[in-house]
């Protein structure tokens, strides 16, 4: 399992997302597989030319120096953020994109990414979520559905694999809209890559990664955005997580439930939802 280099990026001043990723990594063994980056620390930061925050500069200048440290490993590169959520499939499934050639077809692989809130997509994917979970573990890239971004991007930036021969290229588009000063954050900016046709990424499903909501939570509750905001995102990495091979599901519904606590229910959104629910059912016989 040393076919590919890991690292996480987090902050010097975050101890305990570092204590609890290296928990993580103990739990699931891969603690050989995986090593700390330094984050770039925005409040440290002059943000030059750029129109971001200093923290969003540091965050794309974090992606940056990390792929550019495991540059001289020759290897692919898992970079993960320190609120990521792995499951035990993770380093097979890299594995398996590595000897199939994967990565001759795609530069980047995304181990999960944003879910779009249209009851149709959503169908599609909850069927095909269905089918691939409860197989034997663990799971294998042959077991997983292969979802080209090239049409449709919904990436998410917890948790890429940049390819051994696309370390190069992503960083030099990396650098050279750094030294331009970034117009909009590197999750955007990857994306604008990939459906500009810079770069070819994909994505597995279900997702092997997820994002830690307890992390999120806590973040939601001091960002600087208004309460509408942070309970926009939650829900949304809520959608996304309800993809993931290892999903409580119980958990899940709790967390959003005191993320929204200050949301009294519509009652007419409340008969749709319970409306989507069943449309989203084996048993619902479409029209």
């Amino acid at each position: 399992m040393s076919a590919f280099c890991g690292l996480y990026i987090n902050l010097d001043r975050s101890l305990d997302r570092r204590e609890a990723m290296e928990r993580q990594l103990k739990a699931l063994a891969f603690e050989n597989l995986y090593s700390r980056f330094p984050a770039v620390d925005g409040t440290t930061l002059d943000p030059g030319t750029s129109r971001l925050k200093s923290s969003e500069v540091a965050i794309f200048r974090s992606h940056h120096d990390a792929l550019s440290q495991a540059k001289g490993t020759g290897l692919c590169v898992h970079l993960l953020e320190d609120d990521a959520l792995l499951s035990e499939h993770v380093p097979f499934v890299i594995q398996d994109a590595i000897e199939t050639k994967l990565f001759d077809r795609f530069d980047l692989l995304f181990t999960d990414m944003m879910v779009p809130c249209h009851v149709e997509s959503l169908k599609a994917l909850r069927t095909e979520f269905d089918k691939r979970v409860g197989s034997a573990k663990p799971l294998r890239l042959s077991q997983l559905t292969l979802l080209d971004l090239g049409k449709k991007f919904y990436g998410s930036f917890a948790s890429y694999v940049v390819g051994a021969n696309a370390v190069e290229r992503v960083l030099s588009l990396y650098a050279a809209e750094l030294e331009r000063g970034p117009n909009v954050p590197v999750d955007i900016f990857i994306q604008q890559q990939v459906l500009g046709g810079a770069l070819r990424a994909a994505c597995v499903f279900p997702f092997v990664t997820s994002t830690r909501l307890d992390h999120m939570l806590a973040s939601t509750r001091t960002a600087a955005k208004s309460d509408d905001e942070q309970a926009s995102l939650f829900a949304m990495a809520v959608l996304q997580s309800l993809f993931f091979v290892d999903c409580d599901v119980d958990y899940t519904k709790n967390a959003l439930e005191e993320a929204l606590a200050g949301y009294p229910p519509d009652p007419r959104n409340a008969v749709m939802a319970q409306v989507m629910g069943f449309v989203l059912s084996k048993r619902f016989v479409g029209t």
